[in-house]
């Protein structure tokens, strides 16, 4: 029984859901780059006002997929931020 591994994973949606936009992107960047305009924004580039929605859109997408029990949700649930 020594070649696997058995988790117990609790999944908070209501903690994950208070994390603040900057909290939730710097979540996804400890894992991905994120898209470019991500990029962008964490590099303190001035955007537009359309740039800015995109960059809400692309956290949003980036919180629902921290919630989720996919591979991401688990490697943040093991390294905590």
């Amino acid at each position: 029984m020594s070649n696997h591994l058995h988790l117990v994973i609790k999944l908070n949606p209501e903690e994950a859901a208070q994390w603040s936009a900057k909290e939730v992107l710097e979540r996804w960047r400890c894992l991905f780059k994120g898209a470019p305009i991500v990029q962008r924004y964490a590099g303190g580039e001035s955007l537009t006002p359309v740039e800015y929605e995109a960059v809400d859109i692309c956290m949003e997408s980036y919180r629902q997929r921290l919630q989720s029990l996919s591979c991401t949700g688990i490697v943040l649930l093991i390294f905590q931020y």
